[in-house]
């Protein structure tokens, strides 16, 4: 089911090119729906971190097997730790 949707948004973006806002927990979803991941700060919510995801349209399953892809997922994924970390002091 979240694979349909996933690629029913993305299908949906490509033939109205408007902007869109998502918002996620999901990571990988985030990649491949995205053209920027913006990462949040936990209290108070700030930007943390804006990346920019330079993985060419479209993107599928395959993707998420590529070395940017987990480039980027990697980056993410420390911003958020260190997140995580700061607010367990």
């Amino acid at each position: 089911m979240r694979r349909q949707e996933l690629s029913c948004r993305q299908n949906t973006w490509e033939s109205e090119r408007k902007t869109c806002f998502f918002i996620t927990h999901d990571v990988d979803e985030a990649i491949i729906l995205a053209q920027r991941v913006i990462v949040m700060s936990a209290r108070p919510g700030r930007i943390k971190d804006i990346v920019n995801i330079d993985i060419p349209y479209p993107r599928d399953q395959e993707t998420k097997m590529s070395p940017r892809f987990m480039e980027l997922k990697n980056h993410i994924w420390s911003q958020v730790y260190q997140e995580y970390l700061e607010v367990r002091k």
